[in-house]
Formats: structure tokens, C-alpha cells, sequence
């Protein structure tokens, strides 16, 4: 059983490789989709206003209508809506293409995983922390540990 459990798993990560798959967790409509996105060009550093299409831990798309960005592997700045003006997420350009009706979207790997606070605020909003009651939160939220 545990051969063909392997060998059905081996398929199906084969498949969605063949299919140009490469996340290794999942992305998720966020709820709060404004943001800045930053980075250096010599001395000067730009920021544009920007639109979370989705996140994960490790990542995330961003959408801009502006017509720069940087290159490949270059580092970029991510800040949120709401996140202090002096937090900024660092990350690097995994790629950047022209959108359909203009624009750019760009794919941001983090250099470190999103904190898990910042990420349930993102996705969930604000308000479902706040108005949800601690009885009704999944089990690792109510956890102490966690928070």
C-alpha cells in the first residue's frame, strides 16, 4: 500500500510540474490588496503604489500601473496597507511582465516567511481577528503559544 501511495504521489507532483507548477505552498486572495512596493536605482528609491493579487507565506503577485520594475533576483520592498511607514517586507524579483490592459505584475519571493500575524491580517482582514471570539477560532489561533 505504502509503494503505491508513494508512486500515485510521485505522479501527481510530476504532473503539476509538467503543467509549470513551482509554489511549494498555496496563495490566497487577500482581503487588503493595498500596498507600496519599493526598490533602489542608484541612489534614488522608487515606490509605487501597488495591488496584492495573492499571498503566501513565502511570497507574493503584486499588480502596478506603473511601467518599471526591477530585474530578476533584484531586491524589492513590500509594505502593506496599515504596516508602519518604516516596515517593509524584503523580498526579490522572481519575474515581472506586462499585464493584459497594462500595467505590471510582478512575483515577489520573501527573503523571510511572512509572520503569521501579519499574513491572517492580510487574507482574513483585520476585522475577523478582531470580531471573531476566541471560542469560535481554530485551535492554533486560540493557543497562546501562537499569539
Amino acid at each position: 500500500m505504502n509503494a503505491a501511495w508513494n508512486l500515485l504521489a510521485s505522479q501527481i507532483v510530476t504532473a503539476y510540474r509538467a503543467a509549470g507548477e513551482r509554489r511549494r505552498v498555496c496563495r490566497y486572495i487577500v482581503k487588503i490588496p493595498r500596498a507600496r512596493v519599493g526598490w533602489w536605482e542608484g541612489q534614488s528609491f522608487v515606490s509605487l503604489t501597488c495591488e496584492l493579487v495573492d499571498l503566501s507565506m513565502n511570497g507574493c503577485q503584486i499588480g502596478t500601473v506603473g511601467r518599471r520594475a526591477p530585474g530578476a533576483d533584484q531586491p524589492i520592498w513590500l509594505r502593506p496597507a496599515g504596516m508602519a511607514e518604516d516596515e517593509w517586507i524584503e523580498g526579490r524579483v522572481v519575474a515581472a511582465r506586462r499585464a493584459f490592459l497594462g500595467g505590471l505584475k510582478i512575483r515577489i519571493r520573501f527573503e523571510t516567511a511572512l509572520s503569521y500575524e501579519i499574513f491572517n491580517q492580510l487574507v482574513y482582514g483585520r476585522e475577523h481577528i478582531l470580531d471573531t471570539p476566541l471560542r469560535d477560532l481554530p485551535e492554533h489561533e486560540r493557543d497562546q503559544i501562537w499569539r
